[in-house]
């Protein structure tokens, strides 16, 4: 067993490897303690904008293209927001249809057909032990790709560009042996920036990852292991919830869910997935635990629940 099964961790991503080397303690959080980050009003436009491209690329020729792009992006954007609103959000949404409008500009030279998106890409680097996955924004026909980013401040030169971007292009490249056409777009302009499959940031973005490698396998106590880390707390992956979250968990409030010291949380009584992850069953409506015990999905199949976990179920239930 290599270091990152022992924490359950069967693959990694160029944004998981981000987030380890900028906030590092984030990352444990989120995948040994199943705290899961707040989506935002910079996400949905992110999503919003790529509905819009895709729209356009798929039905180009059509005279309402662009307006029909624009309001399939607002609506979203909104779609995601479900129902939250403030000053910020309001904010975002504003901005989408300009920049479905500046990414359609980026991408009208384009003149093969869209194959797919958000299309999946597994590929190794060198010594780390497990497979690197991400999903392509736009691939077309002809192999070539669109990575897509929203922004309010457009990098002017490669060297501006978010090094976590750069990882994600160059990984996709080198997994596709293909340039990647790294595209940002404000509401008002937009810039294109060209990555090759031997892009020179691939050295740290391995050694990024061999460095998360070294930690888990020389850690034996996931808590241990966040206590060790750097917080870097002017990261973006930092905000209340996460916060409130790192206290709880160096506090004792917090389960860990996976890693060494945890194989008997089922048996305990102790949801280690989904919307409850962290939860004892005592605390759970019946309705959840009806269905923890006949675990059937819409598609007819049935989601794995350890057999520890619904025993724990049975025996609270005839001691109640």
């Amino acid at each position: 067993m290599n270091a990152f099964e022992r924490f359950n961790i069967r693959s990694l991503s160029p944004t998981m490897i981000a987030q380890w080397d900028a906030a590092p303690a984030t990352l444990i959080l989120r995948r040994l303690y199943g705290i899961k980050g707040k989506a935002n009003e910079k996400m949905w436009r992110g999503d919003a904008v790529e509905a819009g491209l895709q729209f356009w690329l798929h039905n180009r020729t059509r005279e309402d293209s662009m307006a029909n792009a624009k309001a399939l992006a607002v609506d979203t954007f909104w779609q995601r927001a479900e129902g939250e609103v403030s000053d910020e959000i309001e904010a975002a949404a504003a901005m989408v249809p300009a920049m479905v409008e500046q990414a359609v500009m980026a991408a009208s030279d384009k003149t093969v057909p869209l194959m797919g998106t958000q299309f999946g890409v597994e590929a190794f680097l060198d010594d780390v032990d497990v497979p690197i996955y991400g999903k392509i924004d736009f691939l077309f026909e002809d192999k070539s790709i669109i990575e897509l980013k929203t922004t309010t401040r457009c990098p002017s030169k490669l060297e501006n560009v978010s090094m976590s971007h750069r990882w994600q292009a160059a990984f996709y490249a080198k997994a596709r042996g293909v340039p990647v056409n790294l595209v940002y777009v404000t509401d008002k302009k937009s810039a294109t920036f060209e990555i090759m499959p031997g892009d020179s940031s691939l050295v740290l973005f391995r050694r990024a990852a061999l460095s998360l490698q070294k930690a888990l396998a020389k850690t034996e106590d996931g808590e241990q292991l966040l206590r060790s880390l750097s917080l870097n707390v002017e990261s973006f992956y930092w905000d209340d919830e996460m916060r409130v979250a790192y206290e709880d968990a160096l506090e004792g409030k917090l389960k860990l869910l996976v890693g060494p010291g945890t194989e008997d949380l089922a048996a305990q009584g102790y949801v280690t997935f989904g919307k409850h992850s962290g939860k004892h069953i005592s605390e759970l409506p019946d309705s959840y635990l009806n269905w923890l015990m006949n675990p059937k999905l819409s598609d007819g199949g049935f989601f794995d629940v350890p057999k520890q976990l619904q025993v724990a179920i049975s025996d609270m239930r005839e001691a109640a």
